[in-house]
């Protein structure tokens, strides 16, 4: 049992150090033109660790490349700024994101919002939290997609420091409303 584990980890080694050290084939090197492209966007035309990493996981088979899309999706969806990089705030606002997507559904209903706002004490009565959630589904879909969710969180909490940045002691349950 155990010697058997042993020489499969051994012969995995073997088979990744083959596929990393190995010849390109035709997919490689198309894949490798896409992540050069994305670096000519960049002012040079190098190609960086992060994309060198992508190459090699998916050549390696360590990685397929719906799940590489879907983490690219998933990183635009969580820079909210759209800077580039995420910043600690951001990625907590996706944790949060996925902890109020009660039913896992990829979206925020009005009734996980509601219930969100009441947890948070964010609002007086449901009616001023339902005015709320109207204001952040800026698409008017009835559900609160990642996006609008995160932007919302992170405008709030810039709010709430720049009221303690200012000294000002202003009800923040009546200024969120405003958001």
């Amino acid at each position: 049992g155990q010697f058997a584990g042993i020489l499969v980890e051994a012969y995995t080694r073997h088979q990744l150090r083959e596929k990393i050290h190995g010849k390109l084939d035709e997919e490689d090197i198309m894949y490798a033109r896409r992540c050069r492209k994305r670096s000519q966007a960049r002012e040079n035309a190098e190609v960086d660790y992060l994309e060198y990493l992508e190459f090699t996981c998916l050549r390696c088979g360590m990685l397929e490349k719906k799940t590489l899309e879907t983490i690219h999706k998933r990183f635009k969806e969580m820079d909210i700024d759209g800077d580039g990089s995420i910043t600690f705030e951001e990625m907590r606002a996706a944790v949060e994101f996925d902890r109020f997507d009660v039913n896992h559904d990829g979206t925020i209903s009005i009734a996980e919002f509601v219930a969100i706002c009441k947890t948070m004490a964010i609002g007086r009565s449901r009616n001023e939290r339902i005015v709320l959630f109207q204001t952040i589904d800026t698409d008017g879909s009835g559900s609160l997609n990642r996006k609008e969710f995160m932007t919302w969180l992170h405008e709030r909490n810039e709010k709430k420091q720049r009221i303690v940045v200012d000294g000002s002691t202003k009800d923040t349950k009546t200024s969120l409303a405003s958001i």
